[in-house]
């Protein structure tokens, strides 16, 4: 239903000559969020950090790969029809403000939990506000675009992260950051976001009174 829905959805809004379309697309296209390691192997692990819209796509599930199937879908319609067509690949759409013992929980122990998908995590008000630019400032082609918080869901610092779950990334972090990239950004980089759209994450949960102890503790270790 995913790939089929897409579709439909696409054939109408050719039909109907709409000329812009934004698509909800996923982090998970790559293959690592879910870890359905390929046989043989424990662990699929990202390439490189942060990772960009270039990242090779190695899903290992049928989630991940409708999501490419649609990426795809999305680029036949835009050189058929000239539609303008933009996909954003969303990370863990949640909202920042649900404070309550789970959250506190959650980003504590957010070393491990969220280790899958490198930390990632975007409030859906800042991917409500990435559909609405995508259709505002869009014109013309196909696009593929990371939609993340400019921040990650732990309280370590990202390369003490990096150093335990995924050595083999930190060599290309240190690589990033020593060009100009914000190792308080964590492992997505959303810079093609803010070069077509305009879009910056508002909304951390590093940012909010209640949690500004756990805040506190990030910034003491990041120094």
């Amino acid at each position: 239903p995913n790939v089929l829905g897409t579709q439909l959805v696409f054939e109408a809004c050719a039909a109907f000559d709409v000329s812009r379309v934004a698509l909800a697309s996923s982090g998970s296209i790559f293959g690592f969020a879910f870890q359905n390691a390929p046989h043989g192997e424990e662990k699929i692990s990202a390439h490189y950090a942060p990772i960009t819209e270039a990242h090779p796509i190695e899903n290992c599930d049928v989630y991940g790969l409708s999501k490419q199937c649609n990426e795809m879908t999305a680029g036949m319609y835009s050189r058929r029809t000239g539609m303008a067509t933009t996909c954003l690949r969303l990370g863990w759409v949640n909202s920042v403000e649900r404070l309550n013992n789970w959250t506190r929980r959650a980003l504590e122990r957010g070393a491990e939990w969220k280790s899958r998908d490198l930390w990632g995590y975007v409030d859906r008000r800042d991917a409500a506000r990435a559909f609405r630019l995508a259709l505002e400032e869009v014109e013309s082609g196909h696009h593929i675009l990371n939609i993340m918080a400019q921040d990650y869901w732990a309280v370590l610092p990202y390369r003490t992260l990096l150093e335990t779950h995924y050595p083999n990334l930190l060599a290309s972090f240190d690589e990033a950051v020593a060009g100009g990239y914000e190792a308080s950004q964590g492992g997505w980089d959303t810079r093609r976001a803010q070069e077509l759209l305009g879009w910056k994450s508002q909304y951390h949960w590093s940012d909010l009174e209640e949690l500004k102890d756990l805040a506190k503790q990030r910034r003491e270790a990041e120094g």
